[in-house]
């Protein structure tokens, strides 16, 4: 069940003297810090959690004395809302982004929209964005067909913020993370790629890049460096191939071709990854397949 409990963030903004902003469908939280200021969005997720609501990222962004401005949903609604638009451009106009030597936008799809559409708030700030969408207009991309009901519940043909495309154009640098395989995902890419990012794709990330990553323990050396705007592409793929023959990444491609059909190719693969790194992920995994195959007959 979605939990609505924003009392930390309030009580928090309050001793740093910061801003706490709260309307029907979107909370906007200030906590001033030092040297950064990173903004995050919230995806799809949100409403999962339970307990104390936080911004995305926020436990990376406390624990390094940065600044946070925190934007949370609560309603599913891609950031569509006048409301939330005035806030925003509100802290815009008193210099909040302006205030600090740097900012970042960070946000993975609903929250990389997010992260990329706004980006204008605070011109030649780094974004980083996993898997983005980069408009749910049908106008702009007619090849988007998942998520329905934000397309018919916010306005998509009008308004500020409507193309995330125009917003990246005034990032100082970006990194737009993706999996190829996901025909939506690359399509996107396609139409927020500029001279300012770097595009970075790799086979399996699967939509929800995140959780790939952090199965693979290089979720943190990846956000903290493309959130301090270090990361390089040499060192992005140098990062995977060391993680790539890791249990669960390993795990996931087994299982993409049992998905796509190819039975006999998932065996050979778990019995080839047994003989490199015997795990007992890995006997399960086998021990499954094979009934699976008994069972049609293979």
């Amino acid at each position: 069940m979605a939990s609505y409990d924003f009392s930390l963030m309030q009580r928090l903004a309050a001793e740093g003297r910061g801003e706490f902003h709260e309307t029907p469908n979107h909370v906007v939280v200030h906590i001033p810090g030092q040297e950064r200021l990173v903004v995050g969005f919230d995806n799809m997720s949100w409403n999962r959690e339970e307990g104390d609501r936080k911004p995305w990222a926020f436990d990376m962004v406390h624990k390094r004395g940065w600044g946070m401005v925190g934007v949370m949903c609560k309603r599913t609604d891609w950031f569509r809302d006048p409301a939330l638009f005035a806030i925003l451009n509100g802290m815009r106009d008193c210099g909040v982004f302006a205030s600090y030597p740097q900012v970042s936008m960070y946000g993975s799809s609903m929250g990389a929209y997010g992260a990329c559409a706004f980006a204008s708030l605070a011109p030649g700030c780094t974004v980083v964005a996993f898997s983005p969408q980069s408009t749910l207009s049908k106008e702009l991309a007619p090849f988007e067909n998942r998520y329905d009901r934000a397309m018919r519940h916010a306005d998509w043909t009008t308004g500020p913020y409507l193309d995330a495309a125009e917003g990246l154009a005034a990032a100082g640098k970006a990194y737009l993370v993706y999996d190829p395989l996901v025909p939506e995902d690359k399509a996107h890419i396609d139409r927020l790629t500029l001279p300012n990012c770097h595009v970075l794709g790799f086979h399996h990330l699967t939509h929800k890049v995140p959780p790939t990553l952090k199965r693979m323990e290089i979720l943190k050396p990846v956000a903290t460096e493309m959130v301090e705007g270090t990361m390089t592409p040499k060192r992005f793929y140098e990062l995977l191939r060391h993680r790539r023959n890791a249990i669960p990444y390993t795990i996931r491609l087994i299982e993409h071709a049992v998905e796509r059909g190819h039975m006999k190719l998932a065996l050979s693969g778990v019995a080839h990854a047994r003989s490199v790194k015997d795990n007992w992920k890995l006997r399960r995994l086998q021990k499954h397949l094979l009934e699976q195959a008994a069972g049609q007959g293979l």
